[in-house]
């Protein structure tokens, strides 16, 4: 007989296939939130891809601060689910100009289901996918011009709101927020690189480079124990308040 040859490991091992990512989900049930005691490391700029997983726990129809970056001038950037339902990503201003929104058409309520948001936002209208679908209700305001003030908030969470106000009541899995880059998601295959045609999570590397070839200034997966570790390139300066921080009762398909 033959012998049967198993080319693509190495020596002695047999390859059978690759296995599946899972990310793994974390509960942010009105009690745990991260917050860090200074900015972060980045820089003021017009740019930026979000992408996150999340499922509902309840509390609809109530504000829900999910990412905030806060200081004596206001947020300056910022990731709410509103008393609607719908999504709002806010963005003073470095000039005092003006304000930068960004908001979702569609709304959610809890239903006990892992959805995907991937939000990327440059120079023209915003790219918001739910699901991989295009929520084409997204709309953009930009009064002023100038720079969103990324680098200047002196308290960056996730969570909550600053002194520990509007709790989030949600599960969160893999947490990408990248300052200063965009990536043309309406291209499925850009889109991808966050969630896999089938809706699953997709391994974005253990810092998040994968999707760009650089890092996003916030990277928050892995497992429960190192979960609230940065292991994007803004710093590990996070820390978990009312914790500790505990495992879902699911992860994302």
């Amino acid at each position: 007989m033959a012998a049967i040859l198993f080319p693509c490991g190495p020596a002695g091992s047999v390859n059978l296939g690759s296995t599946a990512y899972t990310a793994q989900g974390v509960a942010f049930h009105a009690n745990p939130f991260f917050e860090t005691p200074g900015a972060l490391s980045t820089t003021d700029g017009t740019t930026f891809l979000v992408s996150l997983w999340f499922k509902l726990a309840g509390h609809d129809s109530t504000f829900q601060s999910w990412f905030e970056t806060d200081s004596s001038s206001g947020a300056g950037f910022s990731i709410f689910r509103t008393n609607t339902n719908t999504f709002q990503i806010l963005g003073n201003l470095a000039n005092s100009a003006g304000v930068c929104i960004c908001t979702s058409g569609g709304t959610f309520t809890a239903d006990g289901l892992w959805h995907h948001l991937c939000v990327a936002f440059g120079a023209s209208a915003p790219l918001l996918y739910f699901d991989g679908v295009l929520d084409a209700g997204g709309t953009k305001l930009n009064s002023g011009g100038g720079n969103i003030a990324f680098a200047q908030a002196a308290v960056n969470r996730l969570g909550a709101r600053g002194g520990g106000g509007l709790i989030s009541d949600v599960d969160f899995a893999d947490v990408y927020i990248a300052y200063n880059q965009f990536l043309d998601i309406s291209i499925a295959s850009n889109l991808q690189k966050f969630r896999s045609a089938s809706g699953a999570p997709v391994d974005l590397g253990a810092t998040g480079a994968t999707p760009t070839g650089t890092a996003p200034t916030v990277f928050f997966s892995s497992t429960v124990a190192s979960w609230h570790v940065n292991k994007g390139t803004g710093g590990n300066l996070f820390t978990v308040q009312n914790g500790p921080l505990a495992a879902a009762s699911t992860n994302p398909p």
